[in-house]
C-alpha cells in the first residue's frame, strides 16, 4: 500500500467500468484510500441518456467530487485539452490529470493518452482498472472470485481498454478466452504470447 497515493482521481473510463463490477462500490470504500472524481468526469459519465445510470450513481456515492479550483489548475487543465497529437487529452481526463498534478494525487485511468501523460510529465502513478482490481485483491478488500466477476462484466459490458502492460494479469484473473471473445482480433493471442515468453525468458 505505500507503493501507491492517499487518493485518486477517477476520470470517465475508469468510472464506467467500475460503475458495471458488482463489486465497484464496495472495491472503493474497502481500498482504503479516497477516491475523487472531476465536475468534468460527472458530467460524462452522469445523464438520462446514459447506460447503468443507477450503478454508476451508486458508485459515485463512494467518491467525492472535486472541482477545479487554483489558478494553476485551470492553466494545467487548458494546456491538456489544447495539445494536438498523443498528448491531447480530452476535458475528462484533463481535468483528472490537472488536479492530480496539483495536488499530488494517483491517477485512476485507462487512457493510454493520459497514462502517458502522467508517466512522462507528472512523475506520479497512473493506476488502470485491471490495476486496481489487482490492488483491491493484494488488500483483501475483495476475493480472486470477484475480481474474476468483476472484469469479465467490464469487458463485456463497459468495453474495458486494456493495455499490454496489464494484459497478462487480466488473462491471470479470467483467462485468455474472454479477452479474445471481446476484442475478436488476432494479434491479441500473440501479444499475450509474447509477453508470457518474455516473463518466462
Amino acid at each position: 500500500m505505500s507503493r501507491y497515493p492517499d487518493a485518486w482521481i477517477l476520470d470517465a473510463c475508469s468510472t464506467i467500468n467500475l460503475a458495471v463490477m458488482p463489486c465497484g462500490p464496495r472495491l472503493l470504500r474497502r481500498t482504503g484510500h479516497r477516491f475523487f472524481v472531476p465536475d468534468q468526469v460527472m458530467y460524462e459519465v452522469i445523464g438520462p441518456s446514459r447506460p447503468y445510470q443507477a450503478e454508476r450513481l451508486a458508485l459515485l456515492a463512494n467518491a467525492e467530487q472535486c472541482s477545479l479550483k487554483t489558478a494553476e489548475e485551470y492553466r494545467l487543465f487548458e494546456d491538456f485539452v489544447s495539445r494536438s497529437g498523443r498528448s491531447s487529452l480530452g476535458d475528462g481526463e484533463a481535468a483528472a490529470v490537472a488536479l492530480a498534478k496539483s495536488r499530488g494525487y494517483g491517477v485512476l485511468t485507462d487512457d493510454g493518452p493520459a497514462i502517458s501523460v502522467v508517466q512522462s510529465e507528472l512523475s506520479g502513478t497512473a493506476l488502470t482498472t485491471v490495476g486496481l482490481v489487482g490492488l483491491a485483491v493484494e488488500t483483501g478488500a475483495i476475493s480472486e472470485v470477484e475480481a474474476n466477476e468483476a472484469l469479465r462484466t467490464a469487458l463485456c459490458d463497459a468495453r474495458m481498454a486494456v493495455h499490454d502492460r496489464d494484459l497478462l494479469r487480466l488473462a491471470q484473473f479470467v483467462g485468455d478466452e474472454p479477452i479474445l471473445e471481446q476484442w475478436h482480433l488476432g494479434d491479441v493471442a500473440q501479444r499475450i504470447a509474447a509477453l508470457r515468453t518474455g516473463v518466462n525468458s
